[in-house]
């Protein structure tokens, strides 16, 4: 990687469509945020976003050259605009972010005839797409040049639901170290501070099913019964919302789990904490998981049957991993956490040197070697 790298910096300066659905809260759209500001230091970054959100949850690097494409029902629209600005413009490479910016754009390029200009990049378990998508994706993702993968398990299950091998390559997302550090210090008068003499738990990520907070209700539910100093902060908001809140109701734990809802910054709630927790059951590769880490968060995850967290996490050495959908296991890894300071300690100085490594310099330009 290090030779490759090298004759990529001795190149001229690269012109970079990046194609996104848009930039909104969530861990795609920070790697899109990090890689663009990390590119536009040696590279011309041109940006087509199909949501035109007035505010950018994130800021980005380059020029956004369109926003707002309409869907209106199908995905002509977009195909249309993103081939018009193909046309128009000799990019020397168009990384697209996420299914639907991938669909659109590979057929666009193949009409414009640069398709071997173009890296698709999958974010997610192929467990988490509809038969319908995976449909598409095994027929018009091999007209691209590469195909990035977030993790070595995304690449295997894509490859074995019939990509081609040699197209597939894994690529990790980016950890902006220094923006991390700066965050985490950020003096806010909205930061809320977590109470003292409190051992406390948090998690972080969509309300969705496949983040598996319902399981992590459950877990401490069965935690609480023999550890009254614990609390649970939930950062993140979504369609579960109401169900989880029902869950917490039910067991009388309104008192000792919160729900914060969307944190645009959730740094300086993450420094307070003394456990992270990554509930999630399918997890491609897990941004927050290495964010908590890097700020020395010992933390827990399923282990999302071998995905993401499995290449992250060294279970027992750097981290704890616990068998996905068993409540059970997550109860008994978490325990070991909350009696022991000493295991804490020691992972979360484990977890932070592992993921150091992943620093956004280095992983940005291997991000443009396909």
């Amino acid at each position: 990687m290090n030779s490759k790298v090298g004759e990529l910096t001795e190149k001229k300066r690269l012109k970079i469509l990046v194609v996104a659905g848009g930039i909104v809260l969530g861990g795609v759209s920070r790697v899109v945020s990090l890689l663009t500001q990390e590119w536009q230091k040696e590279h011309d970054v041109s940006i087509s976003l199909f949501k035109g959100d007035l505010n950018l949850a994130y800021p980005v690097g380059g020029t956004i050259v369109q926003k707002n494409i309409p869907l209106k029902g199908c995905q002509i629209s977009r195909v249309y605009w993103l081939y018009r600005l193909l046309k128009k413009n000799k990019f020397d490479k168009i990384i697209s972010f996420s299914e639907d910016a991938n669909y659109p754009l590979v057929i666009a390029a193949r009409l414009a005839n640069v398709n071997h200009k173009v890296t698709l990049s999958i974010h997610n378990s192929v467990d988490t797409f509809s038969i319908k998508s995976m449909k598409r994706m095994t027929r018009f993702y091999p007209w691209a040049n590469t195909i990035f993968a977030v993790s070595n398990a995304v690449r295997k299950g894509l490859i074995q639901s019939g990509l081609p091998s040699d197209k597939v390559k894994t690529v990790l997302n980016p950890l902006d170290i220094k923006m991390i550090d700066q965050l985490a210090l950020a003096p806010s008068s909205s930061t809320i501070h977590l109470k003292d003499g409190v051992i406390h738990l948090v998690s972080l990520g969509r309300l969705h099913p496949y983040k598996g907070f319902d399981l992590l209700i459950e877990a401490f539910y069965q935690l609480f019964k023999q550890y009254k100093h614990i609390h649970l902060s939930i950062i993140g908001e979504g369609e579960q919302r109401d169900s989880l809140l029902k869950k917490i109701n039910q067991f009388g734990l309104g008192a000792h789990i919160t729900l914060l809802g969307q944190l645009k910054n959730p740094f300086p709630i993450l420094v307070q904490a003394d456990i992270f927790i990554l509930p999630s059951i399918q997890e491609g590769w897990g941004l927050a998981l290495t964010e908590a880490m890097y700020l020395g968060l010992p933390a827990v995850a399923f282990d999302c049957k071998n995905n993401g967290p499995q290449e992250i996490i060294q279970n027992n050495q750097n981290g704890l991993l616990a068998k996905s959908f068993e409540v059970a296991d997550l109860v008994e890894k978490i325990e070991r956490l909350i009696v022991s300071e000493v295991l804490r300690e020691q992972l979360g100085k484990a977890g932070k040197k592992t993921v150091t490594g992943f620093n956004v310099q280095e992983v940005a330009k291997s991000w443009l070697i396909s």
